[in-house]
């Protein structure tokens, strides 16, 4: 797997990233949450306190290696693009459901 860019909205993450056609890319999720879970939450975080918790689903595009350059460009401007809401409609959720 090879991370291409990363951007940690408050409410949600893009990830631009490819994965070997011999992963199954819900395996790759999992892991990628449980880890980062794991990482956030601590070993030594006390029972009562707020943990950091995924929620169950996530979304998944599919694209060329010709249109690499452009979805590297969405994610790493997504702080600009929130501000002047000028997102792509079909990689964001707008409104909630």
């Amino acid at each position: 797997m090879h991370l291409f860019d990363l951007a940690l909205m408050l409410d949600h993450v893009h990830l631009v990233v490819s994965i070997p056609p011999r992963l199954a890319i819900s395996g790759v999720v999992q892991r990628l949450k449980g880890a980062s879970s794991f990482a956030a939450n601590g070993a030594d975080l006390p029972p009562q306190a707020n943990r950091f918790a995924w929620q169950n689903e996530y979304g998944i595009f599919s694209f060329g290696e010709k249109s690499l350059p452009t979805v590297i460009d969405y994610v790493r401007n997504q702080t600009a693009r929130h501000a002047a809401n000028t997102l792509w409609p079909a990689l964001e959720r707008l409104t909630d459901p």
